[in-house]
């Protein structure tokens, strides 16, 4: 078994790992982070490599992750709809640990839109997200 990382709701959200054949996202590099034991958030990265069947999926990956950002900011800002989470499972356990999102934002690195690059339906990106300093 292999680590599970998860965005979203209770309802929605999308997987970054583990990669299987049914799923074609697939987690690069991310490592959980903490601050000192008095900061309210810490601050993560996560290099996701998403492979799709056609443009349309490609872009309805990326969609997926964009609207957990969203909700994260609407629900912080406004108090709409439902708190997103990080649920992270280690390897080797059987529950997942889980932090309230409070922002995020996805950055494409330069000549991530190319043309060969969409043609391939891959993209590598780079997301980072504010979430709370502590896991339940």
């Amino acid at each position: 078994m292999a680590n599970t990382l998860r965005i979203g709701t209770s309802a929605s959200g999308i997987y970054l790992s583990p990669k299987t054949e049914s799923t074609d996202v697939d987690v690069l590099q991310y490592a959980p982070r903490s601050e000192a034991a008095d900061a309210p958030y810490v601050t993560e990265t996560c290099d996701i490599f998403i492979k799709a069947a056609s443009q349309a999926l490609l872009q309805a990956r990326i969609n997926s992750i964009v609207d957990v950002f969203r909700m994260a900011r609407e629900y912080h800002a406004n108090g709409i709809g439902s708190a997103p989470y990080v649920s992270f499972t280690p390897d080797g356990y059987s529950a997942a640990y889980t932090s309230e999102i409070i922002d995020g934002a996805i950055e494409f690195d330069d000549g991530a839109l190319n043309k060969a690059t969409w043609s391939r339906f891959e993209l590598e990106i780079h997301l980072t997200w504010t979430r709370r300093n502590y896991w339940e």
